[in-house]
């Protein structure tokens, strides 16, 4: 499923730079 892609890989993001993947899903 797409969203769950793309789910996966924002919580990689956010696992990188957590305070920018906190701003992008907000």
């Amino acid at each position: 499923h797409i969203l769950v892609y793309l789910w996966r890989l924002r919580s990689a993001l956010i696992k990188e730079g957590e305070l920018e993947g906190s701003t992008a899903m907000a």
